[in-house]
C-alpha cells in the first residue's frame, strides 16, 4: 500500500477514537442528573448549570467535528484507493497488449 493510504488509514483511526471518546463522554453529560453542591456555599447552582452546559456543548461540538473527519477520511481513501485500482488494471491493460504484440512479432519472425 501507499504511504498516503497509510496515512488517511491512521487519520482515520484516530478520529474514530476520537469521536468515540467524545460520543461517551457526551452522552455521560447529557444522562448525569448534577445535584447541586451544598458544602460550596459561594456556588451557586446557576454556574454549576452554567459549566455543565458548556462542557455539554464543548463535548458535542468535538463529537461532530471528530464525526466530518472521520467521514471526510473514509471518502478521501475510498477515491483513493479507487484511482489506484483503476490505474492498476490500465496498467495491466497495457501490459497485456505489449505482450500479444510482442508474441504477434516473434510468430512473424519464426515464420521468416
Amino acid at each position: 500500500m501507499s504511504k498516503p493510504i497509510d496515512m488517511l488509514k491512521i487519520w482515520k483511526m484516530g478520529l474514530w477514537c476520537v469521536f468515540l471518546i467524545s460520543l461517551i463522554w457526551f452522552l455521560y453529560q447529557a444522562l448525569s442528573v448534577s445535584e447541586p453542591e451544598t458544602s460550596c456555599p459561594t456556588c451557586t447552582s446557576t454556574s454549576q448549570t452554567d459549566h455543565s452546559d458548556i462542557m455539554l456543548v464543548a463535548s458535542l461540538t468535538s463529537t461532530f467535528i471528530s464525526l466530518a473527519g472521520v467521514i471526510v477520511t473514509t471518502t478521501l481513501s475510498w477515491r483513493k484507493e479507487k484511482r489506484e485500482k483503476k490505474s492498476f488494471e490500465l496498467d495491466n491493460a497495457k501490459k497485456e497488449l505489449e505482450i500479444e504484440k510482442l508474441r504477434a512479432e516473434l510468430e512473424r519472425v519464426k515464420e521468416s
